[in-house]
């Protein structure tokens, strides 16, 4: 399965468990307001350097129990909220 586009709608995202394998540098750029992001327990190898460069609000990401072995050196690098 693969994220290509998500409504700009909820402010939260849970897509945990669902066996997602590719997300695209744009999955979640039309959500600018989007808070939470789950995308924990999936099939996730590699996550785009600019993935959530438009979720500068984004202040919860759970990517945990994929199997990426590396992440790009600036990928968190418009997450200024980030807490955990």
């Amino acid at each position: 399965m693969s994220i290509f586009f998500l409504s700009n709608y909820p402010a939260s995202r849970l897509l945990r468990n669902n066996l997602v394998e590719n997300v695209s540098s744009t999955a979640f750029s039309h959500l600018p307001n989007l808070l939470s992001l789950d995308l924990s327990f999936n099939k996730i190898r590699q996550l785009p350097d600019d993935v959530f460069s438009q979720n500068k609000d984004l202040d919860d990401l759970s990517i945990g129990n994929n199997p990426i072995r590396t992440l790009p050196l600036d990928i968190f690098r418009s997450l200024n909220n980030i807490s955990r």
